[in-house]
């Protein structure tokens, strides 16, 4: 299954080694140790991808779950997809006619009224027929997802890169 694209977001690590470059050709017996370093941090882009993606993957079935959403599906439905020092995140799940409610969810929907017919859902486990449904207020979750995660986005990365020592 794909990522509503709606709902999803890109991660993508670029650090930046402008200062420790400008620092080769000062002490030229320090530049292999200088780009060892560079090559190195170069290098774990992926793997700081992989450990910030994976956080805001885990924060949204955290704050999904919360939410205490009516169905289950939306908490097992967040993916990670991952190239390089790229990641998309976000959440695939879809009713049974293929419907991405958690748009719904993130963005509330105008109430909905069908003259010509009813329209039929499930609620607490019973079946629902009617020719309106009210509005739905948005109860957004990537947002928070994304403001949870960089709140712990700098120790997240120490925490990565400390691997090296």
């Amino acid at each position: 299954m794909s990522i509503i694209e709606e709902l999803g977001v890109k991660v993508t690590t670029n650090i930046d080694t402008s200062e420790l470059e400008s620092l080769n050709g000062i002490c030229p017996e320090y530049d292999e140790i200088i780009n060892s370093i560079i090559n190195t941090l170069k290098s774990d882009e992926p793997r700081v991808t992989e450990a910030v993606a994976e956080s805001l993957s885990n924060n949204m079935t955290i704050i999904i779950a919360q939410q205490s959403y009516l169905t289950g599906r939306m908490a097992e439905s967040t993916v990670v997809e991952q190239s390089g020092n790229t990641a998309d995140v976000g959440v695939t799940a879809l009713s049974d006619e293929g419907f991405p409610y958690p748009l719904v969810i993130e963005f509330g929907r105008a109430e909905i009224y069908k003259s010509d017919g009813v329209l039929h859902w499930i609620q607490n486990g019973m079946s629902v027929f009617s020719h309106r449904s009210g509005a739905v207020a948005p109860r957004p979750f990537v947002e928070k997802s994304i403001m949870e995660t960089l709140d712990n986005v700098e120790p997240l990365v120490c925490s990565v890169l400390s691997v090296l020592d």
